[in-house]
């Protein structure tokens, strides 16, 4: 992905090409924070679009450099998601929506 940091008056850097390891085709990203007082950081969830049936795969990612923050998280079918702190906690939630079940997971972050 491409980073492009804001210099706060509506202008941008340069464009900064950050890597990571390929998931399979990204469905959906949400930008996050999973620590308090921690940088923003992506949540990405990917699938093999040529695989309908596999399941999807959900990881945070460090903006700065493209690694991931923990393992990957199975996914089931869900195919997209929505960040916002439900509990008020200060770290972002997501709610993940499963089409094949037809319904909405949450996912409290847990600050560690």
């Amino acid at each position: 992905f491409a980073l492009l940091s804001g210099h706060g008056d509506g202008t941008f850097a340069p464009a900064v090409s950050v890597g990571f390891q390929p998931l399979g085709e990204v469905l959906d990203i949400a930008p996050v924070i999973v620590r308090l007082g921690g940088s923003p950081q992506l949540a990405v969830l990917a699938c093999d679009v040529e695989q309908p049936a596999h399941p999807s795969t959900l990881v945070v990612l460090r903006i700065a450099d493209g690694t991931a923050d923990g393992p990957p998280i199975p996914a089931g079918s869900t195919r997209s998601m929505v960040p916002l702190d439900l509990n008020g906690d200060g770290l972002t939630d997501l709610l993940l929506a499963d089409q094949t079940s037809r319904t909405i997971r949450t996912l409290h972050m847990r600050g560690e």
